[in-house]
């Protein structure tokens, strides 16, 4: 009789490699307990700033910043989120401060930043396209390794002067570490026909999304920098979750 193997899949986001840092206490360690399967796409994020705020580049913000210490500020979904990590991190990188305002969700931190009411933050680009293209706010610089196809005028962080500020909004599928490789690299396989299927590839991009398609020591190597990254932006930025 063939033994049936049971296991789970997880799909998650970058929350998974931040967790390992913002919570003192976790049930489980992402690197001892899931295995990773595929990235299946990222999603960078742009600064954004009202477009009320008379700035228009990334060197320029700078320079109010530093002109003007504690005096800006920028909004988040909430304490130790990405976006609150990102400013932390933003400051890091470029030698500044800046005052964090966090809101309880991601809506009305874009609603507050809509209305001038903090001078710049984070957000996905399928959540704020519209906005730009709109007039009500202004794209500073892709926190991405490369510009984005939906803004192609927008630099990217490193052409607009600041190094190390690459952040973005991923998917990847995981499963317990006990499962046996073969099943790993099957399905890791499926995800990888995937992300090169036509049809597949034109409904990521309509969501502003990249497909990804990497291979498990791919998706492993990646998940070890991005909790040693995040570890090193929450010590900095204070925030505890629990």
């Amino acid at each position: 009789m063939t033994k049936a193997i049971w296991f789970f899949l997880l799909l998650t986001a970058p929350a998974l490699a931040i967790n390992m840092s913002l919570y003192s206490k976790l049930p489980f360690d992402t690197l001892r307990d899931f295995v990773p399967i595929s990235m299946i796409s990222e999603s960078p994020n742009v600064l954004v700033v009202p477009a009320s705020l008379q700035v228009a580049s990334l060197q320029a913000l700078i320079a109010g910043a530093k002109a003007n210490p504690g005096k800006l500020n920028y909004s988040s979904a909430g304490p130790g989120t990405s976006q609150h990590l990102a400013g932390v991190l933003l400051t890091m990188r470029s030698g500044t401060s800046a005052v964090h305002i966090p809101y309880k969700g991601s809506a009305p931190s874009l609603n507050a930043l809509i209305a001038g009411e903090v001078d710049f933050s984070f957000a996905n680009i399928p959540a704020v396209h519209g906005h730009i293209k709109g007039g009500k706010l202004r794209a500073l610089a892709i926190a991405a390794p490369r510009r984005d196809a939906q803004l192609p005028d927008v630099p990217t962080m490193k052409e607009a002067g600041v190094e190390g500020v690459e952040i973005s909004v991923w998917f990847g599928v995981f499963a317990p570490a006990a499962t046996p490789k073969e099943i790993v690299n099957t399905l890791a396989g499926a995800v990888i026909r995937a992300s090169r299927d036509a049809e597949m590839r034109k409904r990521l991009h309509e969501q502003g999304a990249e497909p990804v398609g990497s291979t498990p020591e791919q998706f492993a190597k990646f998940m070890r920098e991005e909790i040693a990254r995040w570890s090193d932006v929450v010590k900095v930025s204070g925030a505890r979750a629990d």
